[in-house]
């Protein structure tokens, strides 16, 4: 609860309440999506289909389901209302996903596949949304131009120690020098030993 100044406050930070949390069990994370969520869900189901995972890429999407509780639970954080965000490595379409919430103060999808980042823009000019793609090796630094211009960072690297290292560093570098960024590294704990957790930790 917030006093009157509190209100004003927020207001004036453009920030707002999020949905009271709703826990259904550990498969879902302890979340519920809302209405809105559901909605880009099964639009997010339709565009997978398009989808083809390149193994030479290390390439290996999360389900439809998994990739929308993830940019929830990203949403509910508060970092995605009004916020810029980039996707580094973006075979899960989050890029799109976080477009799609109309919330966004744009999103940039960085890939070295030219086909999955042109599936991407395509939807994105067709249905409007404020979505921007960078064709990128991430071996090789980030651009100058498009260094320190984002709020949140958000990648789910190959499930190694260098891998998480060099996408997060990638990630960082793409984030604004100042207080209040934010990234978000998604590791498989199956397909990562405990001794490489320990190390990405670290």
């Amino acid at each position: 609860r917030l006093t009157d100044d509190g209100r004003a406050l927020c207001e004036s930070l453009g920030v707002r309440a999020a949905p009271e949390p709703t826990v259904t069990g550990l498969g879902a994370c302890g979340l519920k999506l809302t209405e809105s969520f559901q909605k880009i869900l099964e639009t997010l189901r339709v565009i997978y289909t398009e989808v083809v995972p390149k193994d030479r890429f290390d390439q290996a999407p999360l389900l439809p389901e998994a990739a929308i509780l993830k940019a929830y639970y990203i949403w509910r954080r508060g970092d995605v209302v009004g916020k810029r965000i980039v996707c580094v490595g973006d075979d899960d379409l989050l890029s799109l996903v976080f477009a799609l919430t109309g919330e966004t103060a744009g999103t940039l999808a960085v890939d070295i596949d030219d086909r999955l980042l042109g599936l991407i823009a395509d939807y994105a000019k067709k249905h409007g949304l404020s979505v921007e793609v960078l064709e990128h090796d991430v071996t090789e630094p980030i651009p100058e131009a498009h260094r320190s211009g984002y709020d949140t960072f958000v990648t789910e690297p190959p499930d190694t120690v260098n891998g998480v290292t060099l996408f997060v560093s990638r990630g960082v570098e793409l984030l604004r020098d100042e207080p209040g960024t934010t990234g978000y590294c998604g590791v498989s704990t199956t397909a990562c030993p405990p001794a490489g957790i320990a190390a990405i930790q670290r």
